[in-house]
């Protein structure tokens, strides 16, 4: 598996993206309401049992951030709950631990692996014992090489609680010229979120983002997002 998170200028630039394209959002009050649902009916034995919840591709910690948001406002519990992110970049869980939402800071843990294997990584071993994974943004689409997307969910049945354990996966609407009217809709989002300022990093001095107009082709089953202009390499560049 690739690191498309390989500098932290891109993980600045993931979290620029978020409150840019609010739609990439859409599935935090899913998530919300299945935290609810399930932490209700899961019963817990004794104080030192816990509600675990994962998130994989958690990137900067977007899910557990708007999900502290949420319960605190709906006055919800989050006591005996372990809040587990997991992302395959190291710059991303390096940005997600620097932004621990304060209302779970008791409980939240990023931690660097694989979707792919989840085996391998120290807090999942054991017996199963996730009660509720979540695989946000049609983030699953980064899973693309053959065999990939398969191993992954191979992998989610060995550490999900047997019976009661779930997994909610956004699957987030690309590109298909078979469903004009979805493409359409999806090109007028991100029309909206074509900026043409120059947006300086808050992270980095002297660092500023330029985003170009974007195009989007298709070769076969494959989908290909990219910059207008000649010459570009990338969606985001950094001068």
């Amino acid at each position: 598996m690739k690191d498309g998170y390989h500098s932290p200028y891109w993980v600045e630039l993931y979290d620029i993206g978020q409150e840019y394209f609010d739609f990439l959002n859409e599935d935090a009050n899913v998530f919300l309401e299945a935290y609810k649902d399930m932490r209700a009916k899961r019963t817990l034995n004794g104080p030192e049992d816990e509600f675990i919840f994962l998130d994989i591709a958690c990137g900067s910690g977007r899910v557990f951030i708007q999900l502290a948001d949420n319960l605190v406002q709906s006055g919800e519990p989050s006591d005996q709950t372990k809040f587990l992110g997991l992302d395959y970049s190291a710059h991303m869980v390096r940005r997600a631990n620097e932004r621990l939402p304060k209302a779970l800071s008791h409980g939240v843990k990023y931690i660097q692996g694989s979707a792919t294997d989840l085996a391998a990584v120290k807090e999942l071993q054991g017996p199963p014992s996730v009660d509720l994974m979540t695989f946000a943004a049609g983030s699953i689409s980064v899973l693309s090489e053959p065999g990939q997307a398969e191993q992954f969910l191979a992998q989610a049945t060995r550490v999900l609680r047997p019976k009661t354990g779930r997994v909610f996966i956004s699957v987030r609407y690309v590109f298909d010229d078979s469903r004009k009217a979805e493409r359409k809709r999806l090109e007028e989002r991100m029309d909206d979120g074509n900026y043409s300022q120059d947006i300086p990093s808050a992270l980095f001095p002297g660092i500023v983002y330029r985003q170009g107009r974007i195009t989007q082709r298709r070769e076969g089953n494959l989908a290909f997002w990219g910059p207008t202009r000649a010459g570009d390499k990338e969606r985001w560049k950094w001068s």
